[in-house]
């Protein structure tokens, strides 16, 4: 069985009654205490650390940061945040970072419980808050969060005033740094995700070696979207039309 958990303190006890009786494979979001049998998606340290660096790049004088999730509880989102704070290297203690240049806003990132209205009302909230700020960047973790960031940035006329990081490929995301308003996004790879998981299963229903590292764990490589690309990266315009036409098919 191949599930994506949304809430690994509730649902360990559960997935490990299956594992019982069949083998559980973690896809897109992980159980990393349950005995499931290994977790195949992003590296989210790793993808958040990649958001730092795109912070870094779209205000390398410094500033204050702005972390947007839809919720807290799923590790993705945990990791995510973690990565994002390591790259800046800052200290939840301060809320600083060890050069003094990147202030964290708040400690917890703002949670939306995937409630696309409520991530708008966050971001606004926090473009009020920073009225006097000259240097601001936020950044959305979860697909729907740079959409929404970007709609409050619209709404209160800062545009290109506020910079602006995302994760994954949502069709508006994409727009946004085709338009020169998003600086950048981290994108995951969902389709060799469903690929790996179909193809780890059929090698343990045939009994051969389904070639599970050690720890568990079979990281799907990320891929980092600007407007110009660069080496190893994609560029907007040209990535969207690919993204477009996956949806058109669903």
């Amino acid at each position: 069985m191949a599930i994506s958990v949304n809430n690994p303190a509730n649902q360990t006890e559960y997935i490990d009654k299956i594992s019982e009786k069949i083998p559980v494979i973690a896809v897109d979001n992980d159980a990393d205490e349950s005995k499931r049998l290994c977790y195949i998606g992003t590296d989210n340290i790793k993808g958040g650390r990649e958001v730092g660096k795109l912070v870094k790049e779209a205000m390398p004088d410094g500033g204050v940061v702005a972390l947007f999730v839809g919720q807290i509880a799923p590790i993705n989102a945990r990791e995510r945040v973690q990565g994002v704070l390591e790259e800046l290297g800052i200290d939840l203690k301060t809320l600083k970072s060890a050069d003094g240049k990147y202030r964290l806003e708040r400690k917890d990132p703002y949670t939306d419980e995937a409630n696309q209205r409520v991530a708008k009302e966050n971001a606004t909230t926090v473009l009020l808050k920073l009225k006097g700020e000259e240097n601001i960047c936020m950044v959305g973790l979860w697909a729907y969060n740079p959409p929404a960031i970007l709609a409050a940035v619209t709404d209160q006329e800062k545009l290109g005033k506020v910079k602006i990081v995302g994760f994954d490929e949502h069709l508006d995301t994409l727009r946004g740094i085709e338009e020169g308003h998003i600086y950048g996004t981290v994108v995951q790879n969902p389709y060799e995700f469903g690929r790996k998981a179909v193809e780890v299963m059929a090698k343990l229903i045939r009994e051969e070696d389904a070639g599970i590292p050690k720890d568990g764990k079979i990281h799907i490589p990320l891929r980092i979207v600007t407007k110009d690309g660069g080496e190893g990266r994609l560029k907007a315009r040209e990535f969207r039309p690919e993204v477009e036409k996956i949806l058109k098919k669903k």
